[in-house]
């Protein structure tokens, strides 16, 4: 054999191997071991399978001839995998994570999706076909106020489905504002107090407040103290008009039976000792108006007796 024949050969088989590893690669085989982007996963004949797909690799996900869904492998950060799958955008995976979705968009998860681990910067994953599935709806409400760098908030699933599948984080980081102009977070007021540095400054009405409370019961107590003694010791406005009712045409005999002026002079004494006329003074009132000094003195010495115990 010559040369040429040597070279024909040589070129021959050339042709023949790289048609074979295109063919190969084609079948579908090559890609079920290595997970490269033309490998179709057909739900009409596998119901479960574990790949493994590179970095910037897809799989597709056959329903029928006409429904297909791509699962694209976006690259990993840490334990962490990113998914681009269909229509549902990018889903982060955490490693050994779980998740439902609802790829051909009938309402109901089908596909339940394991993040496995990483070999040699392949995602190995598991897809998983299920006959039925609930897909949960999340509602979920505010963030709660960044406390310590960090909020939290409720989510619930509107479709009551008993799973996790899509379920939004609950809580995230933050970082505490100090210039809204509102009272949020723990602030103790408007952007001051609590998380942030700033002290608070004191309200001039709260200072008022917390001012005058004092001073007007001070004020009160006074006006007590006040009309407590000047009621206490007013002088009896009788004394200015005593008992006088034909006291000059009367003898002390007469005088000492008639009860009804007796018992106005007995009123007349009470009332001004309880209110601290000096006795003196009671009995110059009632001397003058001709009430005789034995009389006088006897009820003063009375009433005297009385408030003495």
């Amino acid at each position: 054999m010559g040369n040429l024949g040597k070279v024909l050969i040589v070129v021959f088989m050339f042709i023949a191997l790289t048609f074979f590893i295109v063919s190969f690669d084609k079948s579908g085989l090559n890609n079920y071991l290595t997970g490269n982007a033309i490998y179709d996963i057909d739900y009409a004949n596998v119901n479960e399978v574990t790949i493994q797909i590179p970095e910037k690799n897809s799989v597709d996900i056959i329903f029928s001839s006409v429904k297909r869904v791509n699962l694209f492998y976006d690259g990993s950060q840490g334990s962490v995998a990113n998914f681009r799958i269909g229509n549902l955008g990018v889903l982060k995976f955490n490693l050994g994570e779980t998740k439902r979705a609802d790829l051909d968009n009938d309402g109901k998860a089908e596909t339940e999706i394991t993040f496995m681990q990483i070999v040699n910067k392949n995602a190995e994953i598991n897809i998983k076909k299920i006959e039925s599935g609930c897909l949960p709806s999340w509602y979920c409400e505010e963030w709660d106020e960044c406390v310590n760098n960090a909020q939290t908030r409720t989510c619930i699933d509107v479709n009551g489905c008993n799973n996790n599948v899509g379920k939004p984080e609950l809580s995230q980081s933050c970082t505490a504002t100090c210039d809204d102009g509102i009272q949020n977070q723990n602030e103790e007021g408007i952007d001051c107090g609590g998380s942030c540095g700033k002290q608070c400054r004191v309200k001039s009405s709260t200072i008022f407040l917390w001012a005058g409370i004092p001073i007007i019961i001070a004020v009160l107590i006074i006006l007590i103290i006040y009309f407590y003694v000047r009621v206490k010791e007013k002088p009896y406005e009788a004394i200015l008009n005593p008992p006088e009712e034909e006291m000059k045409f009367k003898d002390e005999k007469k005088l000492n039976k008639d009860d009804k002026a007796l018992s106005e002079l007995d009123d007349y004494v009470k009332e001004a000792l309880l209110r601290n006329v000096p006795v003196n003074e009671v009995k110059e009132n009632l001397l003058d108006v001709g009430w005789p000094s034995n009389i006088v003195d006897k009820a003063i010495s009375k009433w005297q007796g009385q408030f003495r115990k």
